[in-house]
């Protein structure tokens, strides 16, 4: 996982988190903390949870559970080291992508609880 962009997301054999993340702050894959890396690792995480939600719960609720694109970050200092034009335009992009994701999430809603 991860996409092709370095550092990879990859969570290893989870033994970060036998560790119970202890000093030296480990990672969810018991090597030592890398911060791109660890938000990359929180991704695949959350959508791992998500997945598994919806494996249990879709059948016996009807409740379809899912993940999303985590919000705009190209005007982080995650993105500090791009152009300006391209932070602008990515920003933008991803505003536009994320409110067409809320008000498609929103109409599920709606139609959910009639």
């Amino acid at each position: 996982g991860g996409g092709l962009v370095y550092p990879q997301a990859d969570l290893g054999d989870l033994s970060g988190f036998a560790e119970g993340a202890t000093k030296p702050i480990s990672m969810a894959d018991g090597k030592p903390f890398f911060g791109a890396k660890a938000y990359k690792d929180s991704k695949v995480c959350n959508m791992m949870t998500v997945s598994e939600l919806h494996r249990r719960y879709h059948a016996s609720t009807g409740i379809s559970f899912s993940s999303m694109y985590p919000g705009c970050i190209a005007d982080t200092p995650l993105f500090r080291e791009k152009r300006p034009w391209f932070r602008k335009v990515c920003c933008n992009y991803l505003v536009f992508v994320n409110l067409l994701d809320v008000i498609i999430f929103c109409l599920t809603v709606c139609v959910l609880c009639m």
